[in-house]
């Protein structure tokens, strides 16, 4: 029942051991999984924000152009009253209204460039409603009416407010850009980091589960050695037998299994252990017939009930061999075995 015991708690601590490591292994790649994925998703993040800093950028020069011809075509069309001057002004007008369309959609994900975008619109309408205002004045009053209108400096005071939300929006773009792209960077690190600690961590993890799956096989190997043994003995004991026959069939079958060259077997009734069988010892009088509990090394064991093992044994302790030869054992191994107590 204890050995039974014994390797139930054996397989079920093998058992434990190789869970434990799965569930390790399988936290581990989801973690990095993980953080690999919220790494790629930043790195994306990053990307697109610093390829819209670039269309914002690309949006206010081209309303800033725009702008520039609105106001060239109005001055050619009032100093000259030539109907060719309003192509180009009408063409700057489409695209101040595209490039504002373009720069609603590019800020309104920047509630500090959205703001800034707002007094930029508001100061383009303005720029725009005082060029229509002098194209017509030219067509219904003439020339006067429309230069007193340029001369009269809001055209200038707009167009400065332009150039100067133009120039306001394209440092914090400029902002903007340089820290996304600082955080692409550090994104770009981390991610290298990161599979070099995953590599590290994926081989610790293999060199961790071959130990496991090693020492599990060992196990296994080690019961079915010991269960191979136990029929062996079985078989070695069998049939009718006196005491010394079968101690002395013990003791072959221990020797052969465990490879030792020598030893002896004592049967103990009443405290007394007498020696029912010897193996390969040459000097009969360096083992004792029999002993008592606490008597020597052989006593102490079969009192204590628990196997000790000797190495570097004394010269003239114990002696193995046969008539042709003998030498001193390297290792000594005393331990008890009890049948129904």
């Amino acid at each position: 029942m204890q050995e039974l015991k014994t390797k139930q708690g054996i397989r079920l601590s093998s058992t434990r051991w190789s869970i434990i490591g799965l569930l390790v292994g399988v936290g581990f790649f989801l973690v990095t999984a993980y953080a690999a994925y919220s790494n790629v998703i930043g790195m994306r993040e990053n990307e697109a924000r610093i390829r819209n800093t670039h269309e914002v950028l690309t949006a206010l020069d081209e309303l800033l152009i725009a702008t520039l011809n609105v106001e060239s075509g109005q001055r050619g069309f009032v100093i000259t009253g030539e109907e060719e001057y309003l192509e180009p002004y009408r063409a700057g007008v489409e695209d101040v209204r595209r490039s504002l369309s373009s720069l609603e959609a590019l800020t309104q994900a920047n509630e500090a460039q959205g703001q800034s975008f707002g007094i930029l619109r508001s100061a383009v309408e303005t720029r725009l409603g005082l060029a229509e205002r002098s194209v017509q004045a030219r067509r219904d009053e003439g020339f006067a009416a429309a230069i007193e209108m340029i001369d009269s400096d809001r055209g200038k005071i707009a167009m400065d407010a332009i150039r100067q939300q133009i120039a306001q929006m394209n440092v914090e773009e400029g902002r903007e850009r340089q820290q996304r792209v600082e955080e692409l960077a550090a994104a770009s690190r981390a991610a290298i980091l990161g599979a070099v600690i995953t590599s590290l961590i994926g081989i610790g993890l293999t060199v961790a589960i071959f130990i496991i799956m090693a020492r599990s096989n060992r196990t296994r190997e080690r019961q079915g050695w010991l269960q191979a043994a136990q029929v062996e003995l079985s078989e070695a004991m069998r049939g009718e037998k006196t005491v010394p026959q079968v101690a002395a069939e013990v003791l072959s079958f221990l020797a052969e299994r465990t490879g030792a060259n020598a030893g002896a077997l004592f049967k103990g009734e009443s405290g007394t252990f007498d020696r029912v069988a010897s193996l390969g010892i040459a000097d009969s009088a360096s083992v004792p017939e029999s002993f008592g509990l606490n008597e020597g090394l052989l006593g102490k064991v079969a009192a204590d009930a628990r196997a000790t093992t000797l190495s570097d044994i004394p010269a003239g302790y114990l002696k193995i061999g046969s008539a042709l030869g003998s030498e001193a054992p390297r290792h000594l191994v005393v331990a008890p075995i009890f049948n129904e107590g």
